[in-house]
């Protein structure tokens, strides 16, 4: 038979274990959001990136790829989610069209 303390101590480990891993999902989602922030901003990258003296398919299709990741983002992440990024996604799409415009 197991004294009171014993089963206190239990009580107590289990509750502490059930605490860890509420721990563990907060860090999940907020290792996910980071992650998808991260995402975002490279593919603002490549957008933006572009070199003058190549002006290749290899560059475009770069472009055409980013910009359809970051409509594949925008279509899952709620408004919410979109407005800590909305300018990462909104200044790489201006600066192409100003530099389409320019051509």
């Amino acid at each position: 038979m197991k004294k009171d303390d014993d089963v206190d101590a239990e009580a107590g480990a289990e509750s502490e274990s059930d605490e860890d891993e509420g721990d563990g999902e907060e860090e999940d989602a907020a290792g996910s959001e980071l992650a998808i922030h991260w995402l975002i901003s490279r593919a603002a990258a490549i957008i933006r990136y572009e070199r003058p003296q190549q002006k290749n398919i290899n560059n475009t299709n770069g472009k055409k790829s980013g910009l359809q990741l970051l409509a594949s983002i925008t279509k899952v992440m709620s408004g919410e989610d979109l407005v800590p990024v909305a300018s990462k996604i909104i200044m790489p799409l201006y600066n192409l069209i100003e530099s389409e415009s320019e051509h």
